[in-house]
């Protein structure tokens, strides 16, 4: 436990100076291409940005599709429900400082504060990146061999026939990991590099969420809806971008827009590691672009417009993700004052065997024990009769009758 701790700060840093890096390769393309230019340029396509804006509903709804196929049957959320849970996930993954892995892991704790089993949900988001990385690699695959043949370039073969089949082995063997049971070892190396009981748990959850993999994978109807919805995903990602080159003024088509995505996506998937792949997405599209003879200001131009979009939709998503992280806090922390004054367990409760919130009536005779005990409130007239009967009262009662005392 301590050593992760020692490792936060690290990571941290880390993270820091990927963000730091990116952000300086994004100010030299800018500077490099002129402020001025691609500020005009992008200024020239008003009505573009305003039409991605309303375009990416879709490619959203989608997305949520993708998702919710791979929640084990009987234990799906609502649609809408996941579909706001995605919209939080993409907007931590597009814009905080987290990587791209941190949306995918906000997507589970949400998930879990909507009333999903955590296994449910881990598995959920496991079998969507999954399926994802994989469909993304065929869809960039395709950009590659269209960029091919619309440059001429051969040399980029080479790149493309040696990278596809790696990329395609990752995936396949991270799918044999995930059925030969990858969580289940994770927990016990977890659980063997730490005595805390927190962490030793993950080693049956571990195993609980193998069986869950299993059983979503087995779903065959439910994966092949959700690859055929991942692949429509990128394809209708690609109409963003031909939007974008129509309302700039670009000439090109359909394919162009297939090459600029699926290649733009490779990279950025490529290096994940980059919050928000800050200069990296930019410095994509004026690679290819140039390849594909758009100016480089044009291609940056390109790159900023879907920047418009991700702040468009992730700032609110941000913003609820505070409103729904800062009213679970004030939950917790209400529950933790009602608990503090109810109180806690003292000799009482352990010497009766009585829990704290119960209503209990404990009859404790002179000896100090127990006598009887009723959950429901008593008449006084009960309790006098059942008293009336103890051994102890009717010898007080007899010497009172002796001498002439009132009972």
């Amino acid at each position: 436990m301590q050593i992760g701790m020692k490792r936060q700060p690290l990571v941290r840093l880390t993270l820091y100076l990927l963000a730091l890096g990116g952000a300086a390769l994004f100010t030299i393309l800018l500077l490099k291409e002129g402020v001025q230019d691609v500020a005009s340029a992008i200024t020239s396509a008003g009505w573009g940005v305003a039409a991605i804006l309303v375009f990416h509903f879709v490619p959203m709804g989608l997305d949520t599709t993708t998702w919710w196929l791979v929640f084990p049957r009987g234990e799906r959320p609502p649609f809408r429900t996941v579909y706001w849970m995605r919209w939080i996930g993409d907007s931590i993954s597009n814009l905080a400082a987290a990587a791209e892995l941190g949306g995918d892991l906000i997507r589970v704790r949400l998930a879990v504060l909507q009333r999903s089993r955590i296994t449910a949900a881990a598995t959920s988001v496991v079998v969507n990146i999954t399926l994802s990385v994989f469909t993304q690699t065929v869809f960039t695959f395709i950009g590659l061999n269209l960029l091919v043949a619309a440059t001429g370039r051969w040399n980029l073969w080479g790149p493309a026939i040696a990278g596809a089949p790696v990329a395609i082995a990752a995936v396949a063997g991270f799918y044999t990991f995930q059925r030969l049971g990858i969580f289940r070892l994770f927990g016990s190396i977890i659980s063997r590099c730490s005595k805390d009981p927190k962490w030793t748990a993950t080693l049956g959850k571990g195993g609980d969420i193998d069986q869950t993999v299993r059983r979503v994978y087995s779903d065959r109807g439910s994966i092949l809806m959700c690859v055929f919805c991942e692949m429509a995903s990128w394809f209708v990602g690609a109409v963003e971008v031909w939007i974008a080159l129509c309302a700039l003024g670009i000439p090109g088509g359909f394919p162009q827009a297939i090459v600029l995505e699926g290649v733009a996506q490779g990279v950025r998937s490529a290096m994940f590691f980059v919050p928000g792949a800050l200069g990296i997405q930019e410095g994509g599209y004026v690679v290819v672009g140039r390849l594909l003879g758009i100016p480089a200001e044009m291609g940056l131009a390109l790159a900023l417009i879907r920047r418009v979009r991700e702040l468009a939709f992730g700032i609110p998503g941000l913003i609820a993700w505070q409103i729904i992280e800062g009213s679970q806090a004030w939950k917790n922390t209400t529950a933790r004052i009602a608990s503090a004054e109810i109180g806690t367990e003292g000799p009482l409760h352990r010497m009766f065997g009585t829990k704290v919130r119960d209503f209990q009536v404990v009859l404790v005779g002179k000896d100090g024990r127990s006598t009887l005990q009723w959950s429901k409130p008593v008449s006084s007239e009960v309790l006098f009769s059942v008293i009336d009967k103890m051994p102890m009262r009717r010898d007080e009662m007899r010497q009172q009758r002796k001498g002439g005392a009132p009972l």
